[in-house]
């Protein structure tokens, strides 16, 4: 089983971005727009290193240099995704995308009902919706 390493997590322009290094495997993940973009790329270690992490010796099979390496290259991939994202037709598009969701999540907000049990004025049981105030017969 190999182990999932968060090499760091940040924004840029607003946008969170995770980079993570699991196994021999650099990747990004970023979210725009309640979209998740990705990319990847493998870095081949040394023998060395890598005899070392295959027998449980080491964490992971780079040294510190190689592992600044890939989290560099991994951040200015996530900078070019971002980027590309952000201009022309494609902000608009994804502006569009981020207030219809932030009106789906206000909708979803506002139609939940958060139920009680509770027993009505003859004593009969019932769902009682705090947020609205309705009544609803429990079935038997």
């Amino acid at each position: 089983m190999q182990k999932i390493t968060i090499l760091s997590k940040a924004s840029y322009r607003g946008f969170p971005v995770i980079l993570i290094q699991f196994g021999t495997t650099f990747q990004y993940l970023c979210e725009v727009a309640g979209e998740f973009y990705q990319d990847y790329f493998k870095l081949k270690p040394e023998l060395r290193g890598w005899v070392m992490w295959r027998l449980g010796l080491t964490e992971h099979p780079y040294t510190a240099e190689q592992m600044n390496q890939g989290r560099d290259i991994l951040v200015n991939g996530a900078v070019k995704t971002i980027n590309a994202l952000n201009t022309g037709e494609k902000k608009a598009e994804i502006q569009a995308k981020k207030k219809q969701l932030k009106e789906q999540r206000r909708k979803l907000r506002d139609s939940a009902c958060f139920w009680q049990a509770r027993t009505n004025e003859k004593s009969e049981p019932i769902f009682y919706c705090l947020i609205h105030g309705e009544e609803t017969p429990i079935p038997d």
